[in-house]
């Protein structure tokens, strides 16, 4: 029999349940443990019944002047939660409220997707009840996690009846275990919208489900989300207008082009401060649809930008999940070359663009969107044709909400930046003018 190493599940669950069992700590502490343990090295290379019991020995004398944590606290294991996916690069909320099932946060800018952290209680009338409260609940039962993913109330995949036990595994394994899912429910969903792809944008002519086309005006016929600044579109924008419908489509289905996300966030980045604010208002005025969501405040932290499955995704992102805030994807290309902005401050000078700091982050939005969108859906047109229809657009949004400055100016830097510099980094290659993209896959592009 071949030597168990500290590396299987397994061994971790066996090593927790004894030192569980010896220190009273609790098994989701005892299991947390042994997980950071093996991460650092310090367990026993190999497994057998002897080195586990080592492991045990060592684990316990580590913890044995801790104090009694108390009660296993829904608060607790939420915030851990969210933690780890601020890891994985989610914009999660800290926000917790007491719903049906439990204490419940929404996780950051995938909209409709929440944590719920109940205890387990067999008399279970649907009431609202505090799940750290020991007049509402009985704190020696377990907690348990309830995820609900965005469109229809589908729950993860991964969990079964939607529910986890949260003795079961560490925290981080459950919140990387959830954003797989995640990724494979969206990818699920957009690949069942193929047979539905029957309706062209009428400027460049690649299909999409009808209701993934949007106008940038009442008025405006719909289009896909590289055509929207197209010098093309016969109507300027009304960005109150047009905000409503990328939350709505966002929110509803976890199948919309990848593109959207990026044209929320650009228009967020650079059409003036206190943009969230003043859409409400704007909206209150107009008698209908009365708010926006947390992207148009706060483009950096909350907005979202779905990211290529882990196997066609660039190595700078290897460690984010599903998909990431404009924060998040900023570092890493940050970290991956530490000289690529400056680099793109060179690029714009040259031909005579002004740099504002918001043209960085607006060009990775459109790049990962983009390549994740070339990704979904490979029989469209290279994320290239962005770049040629990033003509006048930005400049035709309707006052008050137009870009602040010079719109042709951030218009020529996002053209610049995603043709010459951001575009060939995660394509892995570069495309001149007109030309389609050649037939080789994006699998592994720019490793």
């Amino acid at each position: 029999m071949s030597p168990k190493h500290s590396t299987h599940p397994t061994n971790r669950r066996q090593i927790a349940k004894a030192l569980d069992a010896q220190t009273q700590m609790g098994y989701q502490r005892a299991l947390q443990r042994v997980v950071d343990a093996a991460e650092k090295g310090l367990l026993p290379e190999v497994l057998d019944e002897a080195g586990r019991a080592e492991a045990v020995r060592l684990l316990a004398e580590q913890g044995a002047l801790e104090p009694d944590p108390g009660p296993f606290l829904a608060k607790d294991y939420l915030k851990a939660l969210v933690e780890e996916f601020r890891r994985l690069g989610w914009g999660a909320g800290d926000a917790t409220d007491v719903e049906c099932f439990g204490l419940t946060s929404y996780a950051g800018p995938v909209a409709g997707l929440s944590l719920s952290v109940g205890r387990a209680d067999d008399e279970d009338d649907g009431a609202e009840r505090d799940p750290d409260d020991p007049g509402q609940c009985d704190l020696a039962k377990p907690l348990y996690l309830m995820a609900m993913c965005p469109a229809g109330n589908a729950t993860v995949d991964d969990f079964e009846d939607g529910l986890a036990d949260c003795s079961t595994e560490p925290v981080r394994a459950t919140a990387r275990r959830l954003d797989t899912g995640l990724g494979r429910t969206r990818l699920a969903r957009v690949r069942g919208m193929e047979e539905h792809s029957t309706t062209p944008c009428p400027i460049c002519g690649d299909r999409y489900p009808a209701h993934h086309l949007l106008g940038n005006s009442p008025s405006a016929a719909p289009v896909c989300p590289a055509c929207v600044f197209d010098g093309d579109q016969p109507y300027r924008t009304d960005l109150p207008y047009l905000a409503v419908e990328l939350d709505r489509l966002l929110y509803e289905d976890l199948s919309a082009p990848a593109g959207w996300d990026a044209v929320a966030a650009v228009l967020a980045l650079t059409c003036g401060a206190n943009l969230r604010a003043r859409l409400d208002r704007a909206l209150r005025e107009r008698g209908g649809w009365p708010f926006v969501m947390e992207r148009w405040g706060e483009p950096l932290t909350r907005s979202w930008i779905w990211l290529p499955p882990p196997a066609d995704r660039h190595p700078m992102f290897r460690r984010l999940g599903a998909g990431a805030n404009l924060t998040a994807l900023v570092d890493a290309v940050d970290r991956h070359d530490p000289a690529a902005r400056t680099a793109a401050k060179a690029l714009c000078r040259e031909v005579d663009v002004r740099w504002r700091d918001a043209l960085w982050p607006a060009a990775i939005a459109f790049a990962v969107a983009l390549t994740t969108q070339a990704c979904e859906r490979d029989r469209h047109r290279t994320p290239y044709h962005l770049v040629h229809s990033l003509s006048d657009g930005l400049g035709q949004i309707m006052k008050p909400f137009a870009v602040t400055g010079d719109a042709f100016n951030v218009e020529s830097g996002l053209t610049e930046l995603l043709q010459c510099q951001l575009l060939p980094m995660l394509l892995g290659h570069s495309l001149g003018p007109g030309t389609r993209r050649p037939a080789a896959p994006l699998r592994g592009a720019g490793r």
